[in-house]
């Protein structure tokens, strides 16, 4: 008799990892949530179960399932705990998930920027400065936002904790910015109203900053 063929197509599994959209409190009172969303019986696994001070729960489950993340008291800086939930079936997968923790510590802001409460005491030519910034997560600022901190300079020292500008009248103690000109990189006293341009393998200050995120 007459043959043919069926095709049957069998629906993949699903699965997704969503974190909480609000930080958790610097108090740490309150907790927030995200999500693993997956197929019925699909199991899945959280590590770490605790990322800089942050904890999630539970750490194993299938299926939907709601994460409950919870922070210590936090006096230091905003901090960030990362989670990696993972799929062992076949084919393994991976999601990744951000948190959020406020800080109590008052941020030295200028404008849409945060400035660096610690100076870095030696002079240091603009590559190992810009490798300094980058290694905090930081970076140099650029001349315009090096002037906004000279501006700002006396409100910045008087915030707990920042550390003050070195503000002598030496003729070498000038701060790098990120910005450069024909004859240099711009840079910038703070002991006296003046900035001006020099080599970037000569030593100077540097005061990282950063954006700011909402």
């Amino acid at each position: 008799g007459p043959t043919g063929t069926i095709t049957i197509t069998q629906e993949g599994s699903v699965f997704t990892a969503t974190g909480p959209t609000e930080k958790i409190p610097a108090d740490g009172t309150k907790t927030v949530t995200g999500s693993v969303s997956a197929t019925a019986g699909l199991a899945w696994t959280i590590s770490p179960e605790e990322s800089n001070s942050i904890k999630v729960s539970p750490i194993a489950g299938s299926g939907y399932s709601e994460l409950t993340f919870t922070g210590e008291d936090n006096e230091g800086r905003e901090r960030t705990g990362s989670f990696t939930v993972t799929v062992t079936a076949n084919p393994a997968r991976i999601a990744s998930i951000s948190v959020k923790q406020e800080s109590k510590e008052v941020p030295a802001i200028v404008g849409s920027i945060e400035v660096d409460k610690i100076q870095y005491r030696e002079k240091i030519d603009y590559n190992d400065a810009n490798r300094y910034c980058q290694s905090k997560g930081w970076r140099i600022p650029t001349a315009a936002e090096l002037y906004s901190m000279y501006q700002s300079r006396y409100s910045l020292m008087a915030i707990d904790g920042f550390e003050p500008f070195i503000t002598t009248t030496n003729t070498t103690d000038y701060y790098w910015s990120c910005s450069f000109n024909t004859e240099g990189v711009i840079v910038r006293y703070f002991g006296q109203k003046t900035s001006t341009t020099t080599n970037p393998n000569y030593p100077a200050l540097v005061r990282c900053v950063r954006n700011i995120v909402n």
